[in-house]
């Protein structure tokens, strides 16, 4: 061998010993951008320190839904804590003793973002950050409204508002039927009282001429009394003659568009939201109806669930 190819042999890297060091000046370039990333993006954007958990209270209204504010009490703990608060926790005669809706409050009287709903007669969330006011909603037991009949349909992904609380809607025939407007516009005017009281205003229907989200008017209805879908409530002048008759299918198909259910005990809904013989909704139409709101995560402005697509009888 020569002493040229005995230097050129020596000066050779074996492979693996070449891969091993390739490898190892590729990391540490990596690393070195890393440290160098990582030391820029704390330095142009420094990390905002977490707020550390303090003492705050809250400050809770208790209200019979239908019935009005009942008493308010204050809960104080640490924020980020667990925070509990129940039906027991106050006195209150006339409520459901399982079912409470906690509501941050909301502007004016409009009802505040879903805090949390049970049925076994409390709400588990936690302290929020500052001191901060809640309201919450026992439900009434006076008319004897039986609140299972919206859970049962909340068990089968139904309960639960359809459109925004505030409610667009025009009118809207279909199947070449028409009829007369007063008994719609009576519907309307009694749900809007349902949901509309001293302490709060839970929801509203307002009649306009586009960007609607529902519609309301006479039809063919499957050959039914009335029918609806999930943007349009009609009743079938052929069947429904007379003036209360009109009233409490109208009533009873929108309150099945907007919350979801059907048929509450089995047969048509107007036999237990509405006054047989005037048509009118009753008080346990009132408590179920405003029962679906409070409950509900929607607030004011939020869009529709689409929840159904299918129409009813």
């Amino acid at each position: 061998m020569t002493l040229e190819q005995k230097i050129s042999q020596e000066e050779k890297i074996p492979r693996r010993s070449f891969l091993k060091k390739t490898l190892s000046a590729i990391g540490a370039t990596i690393l070195a951008g890393y440290i160098g990333l990582g030391m820029g993006c704390g330095k142009d954007n420094p990390i905002t320190p977490p707020i550390p958990p303090g003492p705050v209270t809250v400050n809770a209204t208790f209200y019979n839904h239908t019935q009005g504010p009942l008493t308010s009490k204050a809960y104080s703990g640490i924020s980020g804590q667990p925070l509990v608060i129940k039906i027991s926790d106050i006195a209150a005669a006339n409520v459901d003793s399982q079912r409470i809706a906690v509501r941050n409050a909301g502007s004016g009287s409009s009802l505040g973002q879903l805090v949390g709903f049970s049925r076994n007669g409390e709400v588990n969330t936690t302290y929020p950050n500052s001191n901060s006011d809640f309201d919450v909603f026992l439900m009434n037991t006076t008319a004897g409204a039986n609140y299972q009949l919206i859970d049962g349909w909340v068990d089968k992904g139904g309960g639960i508002l359809q459109c925004s609380p505030d409610v667009k809607w025009r009118r809207e025939d279909k199947d070449g039927y028409t009829g007369p407007e007063a008994p719609i516009d009576d519907a309307m005017n009694q749900l809007n009282n349902a949901l509309n009281y001293s302490w709060k205003k839970y929801g509203s229907f307002t009649q306009v001429s586009s960007a609607f989200h529902i519609g309301v008017g006479y039809g063919y209805c499957d050959g039914a009394v009335g029918l609806h879908s999930a943007t349009w409530a009609t009743v079938n002048p052929d069947f429904c003659k007379d003036y209360a008759f009109k009233l409490r299918v109208f009533l009873s198909e929108i309150f099945e568009l907007q919350t979801n259910t059907d048929d509450l005990e089995g047969g048509d809904s107007s036999f237990t939201i509405c006054n047989m013989s005037t048509g009118n909704l009753n008080a346990v139409g009132r408590d179920l109806f405003a029962y679906v709101y409070v409950k509900d995560s929607k607030t004011p402005g939020s869009g529709s669930s689409s929840k159904f697509s299918f129409s009813f009888h």
